[in-house]
């Protein structure tokens, strides 16, 4: 059955007559009132996805959601709306389903709300690329579609995913992390898989959250400069523990791959994200 992304607007009644499941990707409080009237016209099953252009999902959420929409979709006619966030479960859907390119991620790159919402559609790109079986990954993280799932695996997952794409190490270590940290099996057999991954550790190693995002800018041939994108900016010590945390394990991942550590500094996570891939994908960045 199909799976129509649209925009959040136009009359409940209309779109109730069409579909049997629908999905609101918005903010809790801007969403009960439409849900609401949906129920009203005899749709049992609304769930609401709170996406907002300020955040992104856990990966496993993502993976779960999309998980969610194609279990549906088996069966009955499903509607995702929203303001802006469904065009990145839209993409993220076409990738599961094998109808992408990257070509066709830098077309619809400015058609997403923020860059994190870019970012978090290069990391289910990536996982393609590299050979994971995204049908299965979909149907492994249903649970955690509107709970998140293992925040702190998570969080370990997408920052070793930026450093791969960053440092354009390859494949291979985005398929050992993803079996490592992902699945739960054994640790990555390339000592250079292992230093990403404790660097994604120290990155989170009060498992609080903090850093959302890192960019690693390696305009300079033999200087790398790593922004960290941090979630507590302007609050008391933000994240200069994770900072500190993390600048020794940086630096010798760094030099074995020819760099020395110009510097870190904290910004803004969606900055950062766009610093990470917003050249790369033509996503326009706010100055």
């Amino acid at each position: 059955m199909p799976v129509v992304f649209r925009p959040l607007e136009g009359k409940t009644s209309r779109r109730a007559a069409r579909y049997d499941i629908v999905l609101i990707v918005a903010a809790i409080v801007d969403s009960i009132e439409r849900k609401e009237a949906y129920r009203s016209l005899g749709i049992q099953l609304v769930e609401i996805y709170p996406l907002l252009p300020n955040d992104s999902p856990t990966l496993f959420s993502l993976l779960g959601i999309i998980g969610w929409i194609k279990k549906y979709a088996e069966s009955f006619n499903v509607l995702v709306e929203g303001y802006g966030g469904e065009k990145l479960l839209r993409e993220a859907y076409r990738i599961v389903k094998g109808s992408w390119s990257w070509n066709s991620i830098i077309r619809v790159a400015n058609e997403l709300q923020s860059p994190l919402h870019l970012r978090s559609l290069v990391h289910i790109a990536k996982l393609a690329e590299a050979g994971i079986d995204l049908r299965e990954e979909v149907e492994k993280h249903l649970e955690a579609a509107f709970t998140g799932g293992d925040a702190y695996r998570s969080s370990l997952l997408e920052h070793s995913i930026d450093i791969v794409l960053q440092l354009s190490i390859g494949d291979e270590c985005i398929r050992e992390v993803y079996e490592y940290i992902g699945s739960r099996r054994n640790e990555p057999r390339r000592s250079l898989c292992r230093a990403i991954v404790e660097v994604a550790r120290k990155l989170d190693y009060m498992k609080a959250g903090a850093v959302k995002t890192i960019a690693v800018d390696t305009g300079s041939e033999s200087k790398a400069k790593v922004y960290l994108g941090c979630r507590l900016l302007l609050r008391d010590d933000e994240c200069w523990p994770e900072a500190r945390s993390v600048e020794k394990p940086l630096e010798e991942l760094l030099k074995g791959l020819g760099y020395g550590l110009a510097g870190l500094e904290l910004v803004d996570p969606e900055e950062a994200a766009c610093i990470a891939y917003g050249v790369a994908y033509g996503y326009e960045c706010d100055a």
